[in-house]
């Protein structure tokens, strides 16, 4: 959503970034290998706490942060047998 305002006859265009909930490294654009193994090393080094991952954040080009969450849960096969 953008907003305008005109003052003394300068427009200025303001941003307006609603929060949004945690995202997976997929949604955030990096592909199912990489981010796989991302999700792997975070779980390995103790930064997954059910499905969020708690002391990182994704950092676009633009400099957004996003909060992150993992793909899979504990309890999927894929994660038992990383572990």
């Amino acid at each position: 959503m953008k907003n305008s305002i005109e003052t003394k006859g300068l427009a200025v265009n303001e941003t307006v970034v609603k929060p949004t909930g945690p995202k997976t490294l997929r949604e955030l654009g990096l592909e199912g290998g990489l981010a796989a193994d991302f999700e792997l090393a975070l779980r390995l080094m103790g930064a997954v706490k059910g499905e969020r991952v708690v002391g990182y954040t994704f950092t676009t080009p633009h400099g957004q942060h996003h909060a992150l969450r993992v793909e899979r849960s504990e309890g999927h096969p894929d994660v038992a047998r990383a572990a």
